[in-house]
């Protein structure tokens, strides 16, 4: 069994930077087949998340040797999700402004109550905040599902020392 020291920073950056990629590689595919304005295909970028998210705790977990504590698992799923969101939300932003500014005057008319604010700034802001809100829930909705609750089940075996007193 692996039990080596995993920086969360180093593979939240790590992992992030790989579901950008995912991301980035996903956009380009809908903007390849026609669907890049349709705003609803953006839901799939949050499975992507949230495929990331747990294949880092799941390897955390693998190189480490032990279950992730809640709020470490909190902190790297987060930090994660953080990380592949600004990356993506700055390439959204270069490629509305440089790379095809007709693709934002697209969405401005799909929006018309939006639409006339929308700017590459606004949509890097929208996306930034969308990935924190996000990117909560993810973590925390993972942290469920690889917590380790034997410290709190009556039945888990514990040491003397954590066995709760009998009245």
């Amino acid at each position: 069994m692996n039990t080596q020291k995993i920086s969360i920073r180093k593979l939240a950056f790590i992992s992030g930077t790989f579901i950008f990629m995912g991301m980035v590689v996903y956009f380009l595919l809908m903007k390849l087949v026609g669907l890049d304005t349709t705003p609803e295909l953006r839901l799939l970028n949050l499975v992507l998340l949230l495929i990331g998210v747990w294949c880092t705790i799941k390897y955390f977990n693998y190189k480490s040797g032990r279950h992730i504590q809640y709020f470490e698992g909190l902190s790297l799923g987060f930090t994660t999700v953080m990380i592949s969101t600004v990356m993506f939300a700055v390439f959204i932003g270069i490629y509305l402004y440089f790379i095809d500014p007709v693709l934002l005057d697209e969405i401005k008319l799909q929006s018309p109550v939006m639409g006339k604010y929308l700017t590459p700034a606004s949509a890097m802001i929208s996306m930034i905040v969308e990935g924190i809100v996000s990117g909560l829930i993810i973590a925390f909705v993972m942290m469920q599902y690889f917590k380790d609750d034997s410290l709190h089940s009556p039945f888990a075996k514990r040491p003397d020392n954590l066995r709760p007193e009998k009245e």
